[in-house]
């Protein structure tokens, strides 16, 4: 028995437990049942790509970026992502070189 394009759980936390029942071929009488921990994942996904873009590339000069990101893992509202920039990138209205912000 196989189940087939299963999303997995997008947090290490471990999940509910996962329950199994058996029945009589008239799927009315129940022969048995059990449980089991679901499984927890181990592994973070991996973000698939990332293109960050400068309004402008002219040297000095003070403009917005554009971040967009192509992730694995569905993101959902209030999601954070964490950036930290080089420290030759200026913040000049007083911004930290790194913050959270929400999806």
């Amino acid at each position: 028995m196989a189940f087939t394009a299963v999303i997995n759980p997008r947090s290490f936390e471990p999940i509910g437990q996962l329950k199994i029942a058996t029945f009589h071929t008239d799927k009315i009488i129940e022969i048995d049942t059990g449980s089991i921990l679901g499984p927890t994942m181990s592994i973070n996904g991996e973000i698939n790509s990332v293109r960050i873009t400068p309004l402008s590339k002219v040297n000095g000069a003070v403009t917005n970026y554009t971040v967009t990101i192509t992730s694995p893992v569905p993101l959902k509202d209030g999601d954070q992502f964490l950036f930290t920039f080089p420290p030759e990138i200026d913040f000049t209205k007083g911004l930290k070189t790194s913050g959270y912000l929400d999806c």
